[in-house]
């Protein structure tokens, strides 16, 4: 654990050959908190600011139980650990075929070989996989969609996915914001296009120094042209639809 007697974490990865030592006022720790589930019901998916915000202080913990054996332990830590908060961003286009790379990943253990051949690592693999997602989907038949945004739905590819972005998004903000959490917003392309400006303001609001060796960072590659100029157009004013202010103002500026 980070600290004495927390036993509900958040804890320390242990790392072969690596020592770490714990800072004297804040830690950058990693959630993902909810409402990120591929291919499930919205009843899966569906959150209050509540029920997000103890995901996100909310994981496993690993400890050997009564028989010698390695057990999984659920463990919650005490909101009052919540200090700050950096939110990060990515263009939601990227972000999307990102979570079916990572689908596809899975895949390899778990679905077999037949998946991945009709599901190849490409636009035409995303393109099958968004529309059986879209086939099945029960977020159009929700009671507070109305036929306008029915139809907007259906015009995008993966709607559920964006769904689920703008969604996390505007409960991020709705949970700091309710904590009174000062936030450090920080966009994957900033990494790229000024690593050193944010990585100094990373550390400026964490309050941490900087120490040892900087890793380069390896951008990753866009997927714009994933999509059609009909399903971009499409996916930004669901985008807008659904956004709050906050959530919005960071993601109006993405060339969709």
């Amino acid at each position: 654990s980070v600290h004495d007697g927390g036993d509900q974490g958040p804890f320390l990865q242990l790392t072969r050959d690596r020592t770490t030592t714990v800072p004297s006022k804040y830690i950058l720790t990693k959630t993902h908190c909810n409402a990120f589930c591929a291919d499930c019901k919205p009843k899966n998916y569906l959150e209050t600011p509540r029920s997000f915000e103890v995901s996100c202080r909310s994981g496993k913990r690993a400890l050997i139980d009564e028989t010698g054996q390695l057990a999984k332990q659920a463990v919650t830590y005490d909101q009052s650990l919540v200090a700050k908060a950096v939110h990060m961003f990515r263009n939601p286009l990227d972000n999307v075929v990102a979570r079916f790379h990572l689908e596809y990943n899975t895949a390899k253990s778990k679905k077999g070989s037949i998946w991945m051949e009709t599901h190849p690592y490409n636009q035409t693999g995303f393109a099958t996989w968004c529309k059986e997602m879209d086939d099945t989907s029960l977020l159009p038949t929700m009671r507070w969609i109305d036929p306008e945004l029915m139809d907007l739905l259906r015009k995008v590819p993966c709607h559920q996915e964006f769904f689920r972005y703008v969604q996390w998004h505007n409960l991020a903000f709705d949970v700091t914001r309710g904590r009174g959490v000062p936030v450090h917003v920080i966009h994957y392309h900033d990494y790229s296009e000024n690593f050193e400006g944010t990585l100094t303001n990373l550390l400026e609001f964490l309050e941490l120094p900087r120490t040892g060796k900087v890793e380069p960072f390896h951008a990753g590659k866009e997927y714009g042209s994933y999509y059609t100029k009909k399903q971009r157009g499409a996916i930004k004013r669901l985008i807008q639809e659904f956004a709050s202010v906050d959530t919005w103002e960071n993601v109006k500026d993405y060339a969709f």
